[in-house]
């Protein structure tokens, strides 16, 4: 299922949000999600990647992603507690 408005900046959006609700989701995975190509989501998460939006910890196979903006929430939700 395809999602809509596929602007640049709502694809990354729709991204980071992907990261956060799973961190090891696969291209293959966001590209079905998004209704754009395998191609398109590793050229979106390159950019943000040289960004500093997202980094990736880990190997490819075996590694995931981290958001920085997840990463601030979950600082301040710690923070909090």
């Amino acid at each position: 299922m395809a999602l809509e408005s596929n602007t640049p900046c709502s694809i990354r959006d729709k991204i980071i949000e992907q990261i956060g609700n799973n961190s090891k989701i696969t291209r293959n995975e966001s590209a079905s999600i998004l209704g754009i190509t395998s191609d398109g989501v590793k050229y979106h998460l390159q950019k943000m990647t040289a960004e500093g939006l997202i980094f990736c910890i880990g190997s490819a196979r075996d590694g995931f992603w981290e958001s920085y903006r997840q990463l601030i929430k979950k600082m301040n939700i710690y923070k909090l507690k």
